[in-house]
Order: structure tokens, then C-alpha cells, then sequence
């Protein structure tokens, strides 16, 4: 939105019609690099992670052994580490191919693109997007959603302020800055999974005695 309607780089077709043809361009083809990989990590989810995950909530709530939760929690941590190595390989293996072969594709079609640098940013970009989707995910699936609010917000800010800085500059730096956001926002998100993973027993404990500490004082 910042390059489209507050930069010398956007085009206006129309009354109201307003894009930056290269990026907007280069980011819909770097996007389509994902599409294989979320559906990649979907089945993943729902066959290994999310089987983990309610076989070890159902010990928590039956009150299952000791050794029974710290086994199903290390496989909830093993889990999460492996699925996101697995992603990253995934995707950045695709990113990789696509930029490699795309130029040639679209030359075979007589499409012109106007910059290949501006194009493996956007693919390099569309790639951290998809890794801090899936550490999001991760977040939401055991309702961390303070947390998961505060990087998304922290990502959208760092993006904007960048995004405005970054838009006078010369046309070789489009893409960087949300490149640079999707860096901060990524390690930001994965040092907070780490962490509540690492502790993830207690956090569930205690946010489910909270709960109930809070509906038996309503009553």
C-alpha cells in the first residue's frame, strides 16, 4: 500500500487502479512457491503434530503418569523442531528451482520481467512468510495468543516503518524491507515457541488452573 499510493514507483492505469508493476509481478509468481509447501505442512499437522498433541492434553487431563507427559511432550518438541527443518528445506529447495528456471519459462512465453533480483527477493521474502506462518501456527495450536498477537503486531510495524523508509530509495532495494521485518519477526517467533515449548507442561498447568481458579470464583 505504501509503494502503490506514497511512492514515484507506482502506476496508475485508471482513476482508483493503482500497482508498482515489477514487484506486484514478481511477488505473485514468488507466492506461488508456497503453495506446494503449505500443502506439505497441512498434512503434517493433521497426521503426526496434531495426533501428538491431543494424545499428550488428553494424559494431561486424566492425569497420566509422569514419564507418560514427558514422553509425549519430548515428541511434541521433537515434532516442532522436525516440521520446521522439514519446511524450511521444503520451501527453500522450491525457492531455489524457481528462480532458477522461472526466467527461462517466461522467456520461452515472450514474458518479460523487468528485474530477476527483484524477483528472488520476493521469492526469498514469500519463503520467510511461509516459515513464520507455520511458527504462528505452532503458537495458535497450543492458545498463545497474547504472544501470537504481539509478533504479528511487532512484524506489521517494523514492516510499515521500513516499507515508508525504503520507498525513496533506489529501485535495487524493493523488497528488502520486508525482507528485514520477516527476518526480526521470524526470530522473534521462534525464540517464543522455543521457549514455551521448553516449558509447556507448566504453561498449560497453570493456564488451566487460572481458568479454573477464575470460573469457580464466578460462581
Amino acid at each position: 500500500l505504501i509503494y502503490w499510493f506514497n511512492s514515484d514507483k507506482s502506476v496508475e492505469l485508471i482513476k482508483g487502479f493503482t500497482f508498482f508493476p515489477a514487484y506486484d509481478f514478481a511477488t505473485f509468481l514468488a507466492y506461488l512457491t508456497i503453495i506446494p509447501t503449505t500443502a506439505f505442512f497441512v498434512i503434517f499437522i493433521e497426521t503426526t503434530f496434531y495426533e501428538n498433541q491431543k494424545e499428550y492434553l488428553s494424559l494431561l487431563e486424566s492425569n497420566g503418569s509422569f514419564f507418560e507427559i514427558k514422553e509425549k511432550e519430548e515428541k511434541i518438541i521433537t515434532g516442532f523442531y522436525r516440521s520446521l527443518l522439514n519446511v524450511a528445506y521444503f520451501q527453500f529447495l522450491i525457492a531455489i528451482l524457481f528462480v532458477i528456471t522461472v526466467p527461462v519459462i517466461l522467456e520461452r512465453f515472450n514474458i518479460v520481467i523487468e528485474s530477476i533480483p527483484l524477483l528472488r527477493i520476493t521469492t526469498m521474502d514469500a519463503s520467510l512468510q511461509m516459515i513464520f506462518n507455520v511458527l504462528i501456527i505452532f503458537l495458535y495450536y497450543f492458545d498463545y495468543q497474547k504472544e501470537t498477537t504481539f509478533i504479528t503486531m511487532i512484524f506489521f510495524i517494523t514492516n510499515f516503518i521500513l516499507s515508508y523508509v525504503f520507498k525513496d530509495y533506489p529501485y535495487e532495494y524493493t523488497g528488502y524491507s520486508y525482507f528485514i521485518s520477516l527476518v526480526a519477526a521470524n526470530l522473534l517467533a521462534f525464540s517464543t515457541a522455543r521457549f514455551k515449548l521448553k516449558n509447556i507442561t507448566y504453561y498449560i498447568l497453570m493456564d488451566s488452573a487460572a481458568k479454573t481458579a477464575k470460573a469457580e470464583k464466578a460462581q
